[in-house]
């Protein structure tokens, strides 16, 4: 069997042909579509995973602001509450100070008022006192009750004269020295040459007497000089009757509430 060699190099050359046909216009574009493809899927890979970076990164900046803003609450939320207590402290002194302000100024006017009552009420009692003093002794001892009043005074005043020592007369007067004699009445002569002879024989020889009246001794006498006071009267004896109703006021519910007030504090809410 003899071969063709001229078929056999056609059909070769046939076969190149086809080839560099088939490689130049089918699997040229191919390959380059198939390139480009992969390309394009690689870039689309890389923008997914830029984009995915990019969450990321976002997730991490939101979960730290997240976190940021959780701790600015938290401490916004401190800040308020501590604020909002050092308020509350500021106002819980102020109405402390403005009650106790308020209970101190009740109860010095309820002491001013006290006072006031006592104070009248002495005057009242001793008025009363005086009357009844002067119909009883003028009745019994037949004297009006100035002169007994005075006559007491200096017995009492001899009595410390004699009984004080030394230093009685020098603190009481120095010669040339002003003696002031406050009664609540009007000391005749007679009566006022007594005190002046008696003061003169016992304390200072040289000295000069003033007289004046005065309701508030409250049937008494006084006699003052360089600040040394010498006296009696029935506010000695009225001073046992205030100690008195002193007690008595205590008693009262107004007065009895007071220790209960002023133990009374604002207690924090």
């Amino acid at each position: 069997m003899l071969i063709d060699w001229f078929t056999v190099f056609a059909q070769i050359l046939n076969f190149l042909i086809l080839v560099g046909l088939l490689k130049r216009f089918l699997y040229g574009p191919i390959i380059r579509a198939m390139d480009e493809r992969e390309a394009r899927i690689a870039a689309r890979q890389e923008e997914a995973r830029l984009h995915i970076e990019a969450a990321e990164r976002e997730t991490r900046l939101y979960r730290e602001k997240t976190r940021e803003l959780e701790a600015s609450r938290l401490e916004m939320m401190e800040t308020a509450r501590q604020e909002a207590d050092a308020r509350r402290r500021e106002l819980l002194s102020r109405v402390r100070e403005e009650v106790l302000n308020r209970r101190a100024a009740w109860f010095e006017a309820l002491q001013q008022e006290k006072a006031a009552f006592l104070h009248d009420l002495r005057l009242h009692a001793g008025a009363k006192f005086l009357q009844i003093s002067r119909q009883a002794l003028g009745e019994l001892a037949g004297a009006e009750l100035e002169r007994r009043i005075l006559h007491v005074f200096l017995e009492r005043f001899r009595e410390m004269a004699d009984t004080a020592g030394p230093d009685f007369p020098a603190s009481l007067a120095r010669s040339g020295s002003r003696v002031a004699v406050t009664s609540s009445f009007e000391i005749p002569e007679d009566l006022r040459s007594l005190i002046e002879d008696t003061f003169r024989s016992r304390i200072a020889t040289e000295c000069s007497f003033h007289y004046e009246t005065s309701p508030d001794l409250l049937c008494g006498i006084e006699l003052k000089t360089d600040g040394v006071r010498v006296a009696w009267s029935l506010q000695d004896y009225l001073g046992e009757l205030e100690k008195e109703l002193n007690l008595e006021f205590i008693k009262r519910p107004v007065f009895a509430s007071m220790g209960e007030v002023e133990g009374t504090a604002v207690e924090d809410a």
